[in-house]
């Protein structure tokens, strides 16, 4: 909803801008830190000056172990403390996200990290649809007796 469009002549011009699926993009202003992975919906957009895109080489570095660590590590959380600047804007530029360290396991364990991360949220999900799930029964049930109670009928 709050996409802007540029004619298909300045896309030409910013193709070096363009967006493919597994792309990793990293907030460098206000809210440094976060990060996300561009799916397929996103092929081909362009993304600003506010986004910093990292293409991995997934022979040494998954994207979904990249995103699990820049999301978890105290370690990256106090790198970004220690090197954001701006005076009224949190920031961060390109090198220093370069320059940030990154434990990096053998492939083989990224994957067995990314596969139980996946694991855990999954488990989250199904809880937060329980506790959905009872929150809106709970708030029937409160209607229904407070429904009985002005009508009179509570027993």
């Amino acid at each position: 909803e709050k996409a802007d469009f540029v004619s298909e002549n300045k896309a030409v011009e910013l193709e070096r801008y363009r967006l493919a699926p597994g792309d990793l993009l990293f907030s460098r202003m206000a809210s440094v830190g976060r990060a996300g992975i561009v799916g397929e919906s996103l092929r081909g957009a362009l993304f600003n000056y506010h986004i910093m895109r990292l293409r991995l080489e997934p022979s040494v570095l998954l994207a979904k172990f990249y995103l699990a660590y820049v999301r978890g590590a105290s370690q990256v959380e106090q790198y970004l403390k220690e090197v954001n600047h701006g005076a009224t804007r949190a920031g961060i530029n390109t090198e220093q996200l370069l320059h940030m360290p990154v434990v990096l396991p053998p492939l083989a364990e990224q994957t067995r990290i990314v596969a139980e991360v996946e694991r855990r949220l999954s488990v989250v999900e199904e809880l937060e649809a329980v506790v959905t799930t009872n929150l809106q029964r709970a708030t029937r049930l409160r209607q229904a007796v407070l429904q009985k109670a002005f009508d009179g009928k509570l027993t």
